[in-house]
């Protein structure tokens, strides 16, 4: 995890690629790292993405996702769906 985040460093988020039927994301950034999640198991947060306003989103693998400050509980906010 160290690794890839030392990677991503300094790199700019240029493209962001869902796949749903696997629940693939792929983010693609400007010197060409290449970043693809899956989900580890059915409820979890597949990932976090913290934005420069100050808030997260969060995808879970139940394709549900979430975007508020983060230093909000995550039981408060609404988790809505992804895909429908």
């Amino acid at each position: 995890m160290r690794r890839a985040a030392d990677l991503l460093n300094g790199q700019k988020l240029i493209q962001f690629s869902l796949f749903p039927k696997e629940l693939q994301c792929v983010f693609e950034f400007d010197l060409g790292a290449t970043l693809r999640t899956v989900p580890y198991d059915r409820k979890g947060a597949q990932w976090v993405l913290h934005t420069p306003d100050q808030k997260a989103l969060t995808l879970r693998a139940d394709r549900r996702y979430q975007y508020m400050r983060p230093d909000q509980p995550r039981d408060r906010g609404l988790w809505k769906p992804a895909l429908e």
